[in-house]
């Protein structure tokens, strides 16, 4: 059974979102790098495209994962509380809500859920959007949860925010050289760039990008420059 959890896991994150990378980064590439458009985001395909790779993305991420298996975990307690079940009977339940694919297949039930995925998607679309072009000597980094979620009112970082929620910023680096930035609608410079590009020319600039990236991940960060890391280091 796990073996066949593990094959629709990877299997599903290949066609629904590793699949179709590519061709969004590409598609972006060319519709920022028109200078005809003053507003490259505005393009409603693009936008669509990234908008489900940050929702698929968000909801692949292990603190997610994590938080499912926390929330049920907790929920058992109280539960067995008030159960007359046999010590095995317990143990039985602990051991299924412990085992992290029973949280996997979760997380790949809520993905497939499109009622859910087109709330998100209308929620993220109807945000202000930017796209960060990075014009420094330095590269934007990308970590093992690139989906970077900052809420400004409580300066707490990570999935716990919410993607949905009203006072978070979200970015998601796309290449070395773009990052989608996406504000809350009361946000003067969501107002002020809204699908516009934001031109990157100071290193202090896009090491509070980079920091983001940095403070999400989980294990890892990758970067075409090492030396854009040397700051963290």
């Amino acid at each position: 059974m796990k073996i066949n959890l593990i094959f629709n896991w990877e299997e599903f994150y290949s066609k629904r979102t590793d699949d179709i990378i590519p061709e969004t980064i590409n598609l972006l590439e060319k519709t920022v790098e028109l200078r005809c458009i003053e507003r490259p985001l505005s393009d409603k395909k693009l936008k669509s495209k990234l908008a489900n790779l940050i929702i698929s993305l968000t909801l692949r991420n292990p603190q997610r994962i994590f938080s499912l298996e926390k929330q049920h975990i907790d929920n058992l307690n109280q539960l067995l509380e008030n159960l007359l079940i046999s010590e095995n009977e317990k143990n039985s339940l602990y051991n299924k809500f412990s085992d992290n694919m029973f949280y996997k297949e979760l997380a790949l039930e809520s993905i497939n859920d499109l009622k859910m995925i087109r709330i998100y998607e209308e929620i993220i679309l109807n945000r202000k959007w930017a796209i960060c072009v990075n014009k420094t000597n330095k590269k934007f980094i990308i970590g093992d949860n690139p989906i970077a979620i900052y809420n400004f009112i409580n300066k707490r970082y990570g999935i716990y925010n919410g993607i949905a929620r009203r006072d978070t910023v979200i970015t998601f680096p796309i290449t070395p050289e773009y990052t989608i930035i996406i504000f809350p609608n009361e946000y003067i410079w969501g107002k002020v760039y809204r699908d516009k590009r934001i031109i990157i020319e100071k290193e202090n600039d896009l090491n509070i990008l980079n920091s983001l990236q940095i403070l999400c991940a989980e294990r890892q960060i990758y970067t075409k420059d090492k030396s854009s890391l040397d700051i963290f280091l």
